[in-house]
């Protein structure tokens, strides 16, 4: 006897959908203050304020810089 299974066990007539929260942006933009644009210095503002930042996810872009979170807290507190 073939088996077909039945998808329609789990679904109750009254059910609440299910309520999902978009996660923050991993890549955000930090704009340089005052015109000053000095990649060192807020790359350093930076690390002291979210905490480590992992070789290669701090890039110049445009007019500031470009860093991607390592994990969801990091990326909260840049939003």
């Amino acid at each position: 006897m073939d088996y077909i299974p039945n998808i329609f066990d789990n679904h109750l007539e009254n059910s609440v959908p299910e309520v999902r929260e978009i996660p923050p942006p991993r890549w955000c933009v930090a704009y340089y203050r005052n015109g000053r644009r000095n990649f060192i210095h807020a790359s350093r503002y930076l690390a002291k304020e979210i905490g480590t930042i992992p070789e290669g996810n701090l890039k110049k872009y445009c007019n500031g810089v470009l860093l991607r979170s390592i994990d969801i807290t990091q990326a909260r507190m840049l939003s």
